[in-house]
């Protein structure tokens, strides 16, 4: 995987082009900044859950809070953030409630991704679960 081709679109506002599966002007996350938070939106694949991880490391001690924030749980916008959430303590995951147990246990979602997707799915990368207490619903 490559490196993270990051875009600012106005303020606080980046466009970041993680390249899963190095694929680039595929899939985007979007990253917020403000005074004391900072907020990604749709993470994206698990296999692209280390570029993201590296890039946010660095950012971290500056906000005072993070969150992910989910506008759906299908595995392209949402398999990145059960490793997300392990390697980076303290970051809050916004879902909507339907989505929490998906999150908790992804079996179902992944089940269903293999069939929809096969392969693809299998290289974008089986989501692990997120745990409870880091879930906002």
């Amino acid at each position: 995987m490559g490196a993270a081709k990051v875009e600012r679109v106005d303020g606080g506002l980046y466009l970041v082009d993680l390249g899963p599966l190095d694929t680039y002007g595929w899939m985007a996350t979007y990253v917020v900044t403000g005074t004391n938070a900072l907020v990604v939106v749709d993470p994206g694949p698990r296999a692209s859950a280390d570029t993201l991880v590296k890039l946010l490391e660095g950012a971290l001690s500056k906000f005072e809070r993070v969150y992910v924030v989910l506008t759906h749980i299908h595995i392209d916008h949402s398999g990145a953030v059960g490793d997300i959430v392990r390697l980076l303590p303290g970051i809050k995951v916004l879902v909507h409630p339907k989505g929490v147990k998906h999150l908790v246990d992804p079996s179902r979602l992944w089940q269903s991704s293999l069939e929809v997707l096969g392969d693809l799915a299998k290289e974008l990368g089986e989501p692990r679960p997120v745990p409870s207490e880091a879930i906002v619903p």
